[in-house]
């Protein structure tokens, strides 16, 4: 059974206080998310003990969007997490454009993807796109135990512009109508409100 672990993450965020929304899925599963304000790409992946490390093909057109974070959700086998990274956005997808996209599927279907491993190097956790040797990054710093990964998001300060006009965009039409609503009243409010303290400085 497929378990979709970036879900889990987003309940713990969330129970950890985080302001966390799925702006985007694809087939079903969390493609990006908003987290404090920082547009996220995620991925959940388990873990390979053969190769130590986790493969990510990635669709082209994911490389002419723009974000903050790309969040990779590792497990182990058991199902508990095991790494989780938060990479810059354009660290990661400046390196991935370093690759050649392929068709990861066999003919006639076809489904074109950039292809990287992050893997395990005994001292470092690299990031290598495909074909192999064409270019690689260090992103050790950028790997967080759960725990981790919470503490640094909430350390970040969020953007409220940003995450309103996200959770707008992935409103329904009736769930929009409402917000507009609210944010014509909040303006009026503010614009008959006093400026005491301007006139009192």
């Amino acid at each position: 059974m497929n378990v979709n672990w970036t879900d889990k993450f987003l309940n713990i965020a969330k129970l950890n206080g985080l302001d966390c929304l799925v702006s985007r899925r694809e087939h079903g599963w969390p493609e990006t998310l908003i987290i404090n304000g920082y547009r996220c790409y995620c991925k959940s992946k388990t873990y390979d003990n053969i190769k130590r490390g986790y493969y990510i093909g990635v669709d082209p057109k994911k490389l002419k969007e723009e974000g903050d974070l790309v969040l990779i959700c590792g497990v182990n086998s058991d199902g508990k997490f095991r790494d989780i990274f938060l990479i810059p956005w354009k660290n990661f997808f400046e390196t991935l454009s370093l690759g050649d996209p392929k068709n990861t599927y066999k003919l006639p279907r076809e489904y074109i993807q950039y292809r990287t491993y992050l893997r395990d190097r005994n001292k470092d956790w690299v990031m290598s796109v495909q074909p192999a040797g064409r270019h690689e990054i260090i992103i050790t710093q950028w790997r967080y135990s759960i725990d981790e990964v919470i503490k640094n998001l909430k350390s970040m300060e969020a953007d409220p512009v940003r995450a309103y006009l996200d959770k707008f965009a992935a409103a329904t039409p009736e769930e929009q109508k409402e917000m507009l609503a609210e944010l014509k009243k909040r303006v009026t409010e503010i614009r008959q409100k006093p400026l005491l303290s301007i006139i009192d400085g």
